[in-house]
């Protein structure tokens, strides 16, 4: 596993900036969080301020500079505005894999965003990073997150808990 990510690595498809979250992005990703219908399928505690939301970015931040993890802010190409986050964590030398999340404001659900990013993470996990595996984690009532990962060749390979687990390790069929 190739876990280098100084510089960060800015990723660009057809529509999105996938970037390094910033301190600026505070009152997006607050909301973002806060937000009930974005909260439905996570175990993600809502912050109770702006502050809590930066010392979160910070953390963020500070796990991308030791090589632990690396986590995108999605906007639209040449604007700030914060639009979701997709993040590989978990990773793990042993099995040369990591895990994926992701979240998208839904604002700009079903306009395809997610596929564009989705697709610009797996090439860079399975291409940049050389992973084997990337795994997700997904509710089985959360049906459009199931068919995005579906779409890019994850396959259902066991039920921990309330979650699906769900593991790609075919860079083509992600693509």
């Amino acid at each position: 596993m190739k876990a280098q990510f100084q510089p960060f690595p800015v990723l660009l498809t057809k529509r999105l900036q996938l970037r390094q979250m910033q301190d600026r992005d505070s009152p997006e990703l607050f909301e973002q969080r806060t937000m009930p219908e974005m909260l439905t399928y996570t175990e993600i505690k809502p912050p109770e301020n702006e502050e809590e939301v930066v010392r979160f970015i910070q953390k963020i931040n500070d796990s991308i500079s030791q090589n632990a993890s690396i986590y995108w802010g999605l906007s639209l190409q040449n604007q700030a505005k914060l639009m979701g986050t997709i993040c590989l964590w978990n990773l793990s030398p042993e099995t040369n894999s990591a895990e994926i999340g992701f979240s998208l404001h839904p604002e700009f659900q079903k306009q395809g965003f997610m596929q564009e990013a989705l697709k610009a993470v797996l090439a860079f996990g399975f291409g940049k990073m050389e992973l084997d595996t990337i795994m997700a984690y997904s509710q089985p009532e959360n049906i459009p997150s199931l068919k995005l990962l579906q779409n890019h060749g994850f396959e259902f390979k066991e039920k921990v808990d309330k979650y699906n687990v769900y593991s790609n390790n075919n860079f083509s069929a992600a693509l």
